[in-house]
This record gives structure tokens, sequence and C-alpha cells, in this order.
């Protein structure tokens, strides 16, 4: 008799399958033990058989026995062995079972926690269910390519679920994109989910789109010295600030990276980041003052490092106004005016991101 169990054979709709399997599973334990019990027995009394001493004085009647002890002992250890074989190959038989059903009790939780993630009182249960079959569709296939099983896969889209993603941007690419950036960092991919789930809501970006991103945050951790974890991290800090200003995502994070490398540790560089970019526009008269003293202000009073939309512009020309105002000044001026305009915290960003070499703005995106 040849068992066959194929997990992706088994889904939601099975429960009454998996109840069988179950109690088929549960009587082969008794079973096995029972001739486990029965394998002891025998070899209690093979061990016997051996010790026994042929005592008749007869000699064909003592021979006679004693051939017929010799047999016994035999006919005893061969169903020893065979017994032992048995139960190995039961055991080695039910092992698979065990953990197929394991594994599938933990997807089919999974799926219900997912379910209960993106319910949506405005969909059909036939729609709704739709997009639950697509998800564990796309899990079961990063489930085969990557060194997470179906049911990590699916916890982690519940996750992203949770950070009130759509089910089209998970299966779009999103959720692909977190457990694919996880296996490349060796990270948690709920940790991933959690952080890319907070760009995707920043931004408004879809699948696709944050797909290509997670890629983009690994290459830019790549090319400097921070890790995607605190990047991730950090990029928290500043992701609604650097939406608001319709700064892109890619622009955003490598800033950051840039000032992780600088020497701003992890989160700092996120806060840093968000003052840096939020006060761009002034709003005090100190800062207005200051901005007007080094022409960074145009005719009508507006920053010039937002665009005629009032966006900010492209990061290389942020920087090329920051290298211009203050390349030749005196460290101390430096300091002076760009805490007056950005504060203690985002004047930490200006001399690190107007720098230039290894970790210059030009350098690290070449990389």
């Amino acid at each position: 008799m040849v068992i066959d169990i194929e997990r992706r054979n088994l889904s939601m709709a099975s429960s009454m399958s998996l109840a069988l399997v179950l109690s088929a599973v549960d009587k082969m334990g008794p079973i096995l033990k029972n001739a486990e019990d029965k394998l002891k027995s025998i070899k209690r009394t093979t061990e016997g058989m051996k010790k026994m001493e042929v005592t008749i004085n007869i000699k064909e009647v003592r021979e006679t026995v004693q051939k017929l002890k010799n047999d016994a002992v035999k006919k005893s250890e061969s169903l020893q062995r065979s017994g032992a074989k048995d139960i190995a190959e039961g055991t080695a038989l039910g092992l698979p079972v065990f953990g197929a059903l394991k594994e599938f009790g933990e997807l089919e939780k999974q799926l219900n926690n997912y379910t209960i993630a993106t319910y949506d009182s405005s969909k059909s249960a036939e729609e709704m269910a739709a997009n639950v079959r697509k998800a564990e569709e796309e899990a079961m296939k990063l489930g085969d390519a990557t060194k997470y099983n179906t049911a990590e896969a699916i916890r982690t889209f519940e996750v992203l679920a949770k950070g009130g993603i759509d089910e089209s941007v998970i299966t779009g690419g999103l959720g692909k994109g977190a457990i694919y950036l996880a296996q490349l960092e060796e990270l948690n991919p709920e940790a991933v989910a959690g952080s890319l789930s907070t760009v995707s809501n920043a931004f408004d970006k879809g699948g696709a789109e944050m797909y290509k991103y997670a890629d983009h945050i690994s290459r830019a951790s790549d090319a400097t010295k921070s890790s995607v974890a605190s990047l991730s991290s950090a990029f928290t800090y500043s992701a609604g600030t650097a939406a608001t200003l319709k700064q892109t995502p890619e622009e955003a994070t490598t800033a950051i990276a840039i000032l992780q490398t600088g020497g701003l540790p992890d989160t700092v560089a996120g806060t840093s980041y968000n003052n840096f970019l939020s006060r761009m526009i002034p709003k005090s008269k100190q800062q207005i003052a200051a901005m007007e003293e080094l022409d960074l202000l145009d005719a009508q009073g507006r920053s010039i490092f937002m665009d005629a939309q009032g966006k900010i512009k492209p990061m290389e020309d942020v920087i090329g106004i920051l290298r211009k105002t203050f390349d030749g000044m005196r460290p101390d001026d430096i300091l002076r005016y760009s805490q007056k305009i950005w504060g203690e915290e985002g004047a930490r960003a200006v001399p690190i991101l107007k720098g230039k070499g290894e970790n210059s703005w030009e350098s690290v995106n070449q990389r």
C-alpha cells in the first residue's frame, strides 16, 4: 500500500479529508507501539531459548530437541529482524505524514488569518475567496523558490494586509519583493514587510513599483555601509515628508544610506533627513533671514530647493545648491547657517550630503 501525500493537493476545502488522514495517523501510533511490544517479547523469548540447556540423556531425543531449539532460535531471530525492519519502515513512512500534516495545519491557520486581515464587506464572498486562492498560489511559488515555506509567505502577506496594503498590490509584486529582500539580506520577512508597507502607503506605489523598490533598497545597502534593516527602519521616519514633497522613495532611501554611512546612526539618519526636508520651506523669521542672506529664496520668497510646482527638485540639483552655497565657507559659518535654516537635527545632514568622494551622491549612484 503506497501513501502519497502532496502538499499542493491539500487546500482549505479539504478539512474532511484532513480529518480522515488525522484519524488514520492517530491509529498508526498504537499499531506501531503494539508491534514494538511484541518484538520485545520475541527478543526476550529468543534470549531465553539461547540460555536453555538440553539435558535429556537419550541421544536421539536430545539431538532432536536441540535441533528444534536451534530452529526456533533462528526463526525467532528472523522474526525479530523482520519486525524491527517493519517498525522502522512504519516509522519512516509516518514521519513525512506527520511533517506534512503539521505544515498543512500551519498553512491553514495562516490562510485563515490572511482571510480575516483582508476581509472587505464591499466584496462578495466569491471575490474574497478568489483573492485568498491567488495569495495562496503566489505563496506556494515563493515557497518553492525561496528558503521560506508557504505558511511563512502567507504570514508575510498578512503583515502587509494589516499595514493597509491592498491585495492586488500584495500579490502584484510587493509580497514577492518582501520575501526576496528578506532572503537576500537574511532578515525576518515580516519585519521587511512592515517597512515596505510604510513606503507603499506613503508613496502610493503599486506592487510592481514596490518590487523594484525592494531591489533598489538592496542595491543602496550594497553601495554604502548601511544595512537593509537599519535603512528600512530609518526611512519610516522621513517617508511621509519625502512623499509630501513628491520625492521618489529611491532618492530618499539613497540619501539616508549616505547619511548613515557618513556617521549618523540608524534612526538618527531618518529623523535628520526628515528635518532637512521639512525645513527647506522657511517658516520662521530666522530661517527666512538666513536663506535670504545665502540667496536660497527666489524673487517670490520661495525656496530654490523647490520647483515651480512646489515639489522638491531632483536630489542631484539639491546637492548642487548645497555645494554652491557652502563650499569654501568657514566650517563654523556652515554650522551656524545650517542650524538656523534646518535646526540642530537637520543641520547634521548638510555636510554629509554635500560631500564628495567615495560616499558622495554621484559615487553611490554609480555603483
